[in-house]
Order: structure tokens, then sequence, then C-alpha cells
């Protein structure tokens, strides 16, 4: 082989890689775009349900380990139905600490059933423990459904809550309101079938 056949190799070889680089950055950059735009919508979804003259203050704590949490913004006046939907966004998105402005303080009781967890939390702790649903997201929160309302009429206490259940598996994810709108229950279950 000449030293201008191998060169000639090596170009078209060098050309290869350079379009096959070309055409990554291009792929790269549309997904980035559609990513961008995709949480763009959500995070107008979820701004449009909040009012925007809600104030940001540090909840009161009781020992300097609890000083160093950052600030939680207090929850706006709003109706069930504007609460209802800040959930749906919030827990499709798996933003489960954009709820805790949304609920009671200082605890919410958590319940995961058919286990010994969990009881009086924080909110803080709360969304943590709310991580058990990533997996189950989407979730649908239509009360008029059949498998709702079926629920809620087999276990009397889930009529007061607003109800979700997962599409893609059984998790099923109840939220009871107080009489101020905030959340003061959450209770998760592995499947609708535990109720």
């Amino acid at each position: 082989m000449t030293n201008a056949s191998i060169l000639k190799y090596s170009l078209k070889e060098v050309n290869k890689v350079r379009f096959i680089f070309f055409i990554l950055i291009i792929a790269t950059a549309s997904l980035l775009t559609y990513f961008f735009s995709k949480n763009k919508d959500l995070l107008n979804k979820t701004d449009t349900t909040v009012n925007s003259s809600r104030e940001v203050t540090a909840l009161p704590t009781s020992s300097p380990s609890e000083a160093s949490s950052s600030p939680v913004a207090s929850p706006p006046n709003l109706n069930p139905q504007q609460v209802q939907t800040v959930i749906r966004n919030l827990v499709n998105s798996k933003n489960y600490k954009g709820l805790q402005p949304y609920m009671a303080t200082p605890a919410v009781l958590v319940t995961l059933a058919s286990s010994d967890c969990c009881g009086n939390l924080t909110p803080e702790e709360t969304t943590t423990q709310m991580a058990y649903l990533n997996s189950g997201v989407p979730f649908e929160f239509n009360q008029e459904s059949s498998q709702v309302k079926s629920l809620k009429s087999q276990n009397i206490k889930l009529s007061a809550y607003f109800v979700g259940i997962s599409t893609k598996n059984q998790i099923v994810v109840s939220f009871k309101l107080n009489q101020k709108g905030q959340i003061e229950e959450v209770e998760m279950a592995a499947s609708y079938e535990l109720y």
C-alpha cells in the first residue's frame, strides 16, 4: 500500500467519524431542546395554579440542627380544587418537596399500607417518604373514574381523600386535606388490591 492510498483511506475514516460525531451532536441538541420544552410546560402548568403573591418564610425551628434546613414557602390561599391540581402536577413531576408548603405543620400523618411506616412526620420527612411513588408515576387523579369510586366505596375512609392511581402499576396515593386546605394525611399503598 502506498502512502497516498493510506492517506486516502485515513481521510475516509476521519470523514465517517466526523459525520457520526455531527449526527450525535444534532441528536443530543434535539433531545435537550425537547426535554427543556417539556419541563417548561410542566413548570408553567404548576405556576398557573399557584398564586404569585406567595411569600417565602422560614419555619420555626426547635434545635440548631433543624435551623440549617432551607426555608419553605408559606402556602397561598387556594381552594381545594386548586390544591388538588397542584398535588396532581407535583406528584406526576416527582417534585414532592414542592408539596411542603401545602402540608399541615408541624406534622402530617403518613401511612404506607401493610407496613409499620410511618406515623406523624414533618412535611420534609413526608416528602422524603413519597419517593416510594417514583415507580408509579404518572398517576391518574380522576375522582370520577370507576376504579377510584370502587376504592372509595370499599374503604369509606378514602371517601374524604384525593386519590391517585398509577397508570404504570397498582400503586395508590391518597391525600386528605384539612379545613384550611392543607395536606394533613398521605396514604400510600403498593396496590389498590390492598383495600
